[in-house]
C-alpha cells in the first residue's frame, strides 16, 4: 500500500527515488528485448502533465522465456485498463531510449484506485438536442463514441448530433450504438448557417434535425447544397437560406439555435415585439441555454446593456416569454463542446489555435439531468422541468429510429 502524498506530474522534474504520482492510464507499449524480457511502458496522465513508467517482465540470464514474459506481461495489463485511475511509486531516472525523457522505472508498486464515475440519476432523463463532437472542425472535442456510450449509461433515451455545417460524425455513434447494443436513439441533425441572401455575409446558427427518412434525405440535400451553390460569406462557410430550407423542410424540425441564432440575437438587439414575433414563427422550438454559457457577453462592448447575471437570465426569460406567445416549445440545451467538464482546456487550445483571444472558456459540458435542472432554477421548479425534461422529450418523441445511410 502506497501511503505517501502523490504529487503532480508537472512536478516531476528531476530524477529522485520513491516518487508518487497519481493518474490515469491513458495506453501502453510493450517492447521485446534480444534477452527474452518484456517492456511494458504505461502512459499515465494527470491534470498537469503525463509520465512514463516501465514495467520489465524477465530479469536475470536465466529468465528468458519470452512466451512466459509475455503472458505475464498480457495478464498485467488486464489488470490495469485504460482509464483506470492509479497511484504509483518508483524511482525517477532518465531513460535514453526515450530521448532522455524522465521516466519511472523501476515501478515498485501500483495501486489501483475507484474510479468515480458520474451518473445521470434522475427519474426522467432529459434528452441533449444540440451537441458537437469533434467532427466541428476546430470547435468541438467530444469523442463520438464516448459520448453515445455516455447517454447510454446514464438512461438516455436519445441524444442529437448537431455539428457545424457537416455530418460525418453519424456513421461512428451509429456503429458504436450496434457494436455495443446500446439503447439510445441517435438525432440525426446539424447547426447550419442562416444567410437571408447568399449576398449577405452575415450568417445565423440554426438547428436542423430530421424526423423521419425523408427529413434525413432532405438534411443531405441541405448540406450537400449549402456547400456547392452557397458556400461563402466571412468567414467562409456553408449557408444555407430560409427559401432553401422551406424547399425541404418536409420530416425536419428547426430550432433557434444558441446566442448566434437569429432570435437570440434580435433579442439583443432591442428588435420590437412585432419582428421579434415575425422572426421566430419560422421556428418549430426556442432554445435556452446555461448562463455560463453567454457569460462571454458581460465583457461584449457591443451590448453595453448586458452587465450583470441577471441581464443573462432576463435574456432566457425573453425567449421563453415569446415562444409561450407563439405557443411554441422552448427547450434547454448545453450546446456540448466537450464531453466533461474538466475537458473545458482542450477546446481552449483549439480557440486560441483559430485566432480567438485567449479567455475564460465557456462551460459547453455534457450535463446531467439534475445539472440541468439546476442551471434553470431561476425559472422555478416547474417551469425548469418543463423545459429541461418534458419539451425536450417531445422533441425527442417526434423523431423515428432509422440508419443515417440508408
Amino acid at each position: 500500500k502506497i501511503t505517501k502524498k502523490p504529487r503532480t506530474m508537472q512536478e516531476v522534474v528531476e530524477e529522485e527515488n520513491n516518487v508518487v504520482v497519481a493518474g490515469e492510464i491513458v495506453g501502453f507499449r510493450e517492447r521485446e528485448l534480444r534477452t527474452g524480457a518484456v517492456i511494458v511502458t504505461v502512459l499515465v496522465k494527470d491534470d498537469t502533465d503525463g509520465l512514463l513508467a516501465k514495467v520489465r517482465f524477465g530479469e536475470g540470464k536465466n529468465n528468458n522465456d519470452l512466451a512466459k514474459n509475455k503472458e505475464e506481461a498480457t495478464a498485467f495489463q488486464k489488470k490495469l485498463p485504460i482509464g483506470a485511475k492509479i497511484t504509483m511509486q518508483g524511482n525517477i531516472m532518465v531513460d535514453k531510449y526515450e530521448n532522455s525523457e524522465l521516466i519511472m522505472m523501476p515501478v515498485k508498486s501500483i495501486m489501483v484506485e475507484p474510479k468515480e464515475e458520474l451518473m445521470d440519476d434522475a427519474p426522467v432523463k432529459r434528452v441533449e438536442l444540440h451537441c458537437h463532437t469533434k467532427m466541428s472542425k476546430m470547435d468541438g472535442v467530444t469523442p463520438i463514441e464516448e459520448l453515445v456510450r455516455t447517454a447510454a449509461k446514464w438512461g438516455h433515451k436519445a441524444v442529437a448530433i448537431t455539428d457545424h455545417g457537416v455530418v460525418q460524425a453519424f456513421p461512428f455513434a451509429y456503429k458504436e450504438i450496434q457494436d455495443k447494443k446500446l439503447d439510445i436513439k441517435l438525432i440525426y441533425g446539424v447547426e447550419a448557417y442562416l444567410c437571408h441572401a447568399v449576398t449577405d455575409k452575415k450568417n445565423y446558427h440554426i438547428i436542423i434535425l430530421a424526423k423521419n427518412i425523408e427529413g434525413l434525405r432532405n438534411l443531405y440535400k441541405l448540406i450537400s447544397l449549402s456547400h456547392l451553390q452557397y458556400f461563402g460569406g466571412k468567414p467562409k462557410r456553408p449557408r444555407m437560406t430560409k427559401e432553401l430550407i422551406t424547399q425541404y423542410r418536409e420530416g425536419l424540425i428547426v430550432g433557434s439555435a444558441c446566442a448566434a441564432g437569429e432570435v437570440f440575437r434580435a433579442i439583443l438587439n432591442g428588435a420590437p415585439q412585432e419582428d421579434l414575433e415575425e422572426i421566430a414563427s419560422f421556428y418549430d422550438y426556442l432554445e435556452i441555454q446555461p448562463l455560463g454559457n453567454n457569460r462571454y457577453l458581460l465583457n461584449d462592448d457591443y451590448y453595453p446593456e448586458i452587465k450583470t447575471k441577471d441581464d443573462l437570465i432576463n435574456l432566457n426569460k425573453k425567449v421563453l416569454a415569446l415562444a409561450d406567445k407563439l405557443g411554441k416549445l422552448t427547450v434547454a440545451t448545453g450546446d456540448v463542446h466537450f464531453l466533461k467538464a474538466k475537458d473545458n482546456l482542450l477546446r481552449r487550445i483549439l480557440t486560441v489555435g483559430v485566432g480567438y483571444p485567449d479567455v475564460e472558456q465557456a462551460p459547453l459540458y455534457f450535463r446531467t439531468t439534475e445539472e440541468m435542472l439546476a442551471e434553470f432554477d431561476y425559472l422555478g421548479k416547474e417551469r425548469a422541468y418543463e423545459v429541461v425534461v418534458e419539451n425536450t422529450n417531445k422533441i425527442s418523441d417526434q423523431v423515428e429510429k432509422f440508419k443515417p445511410v440508408p
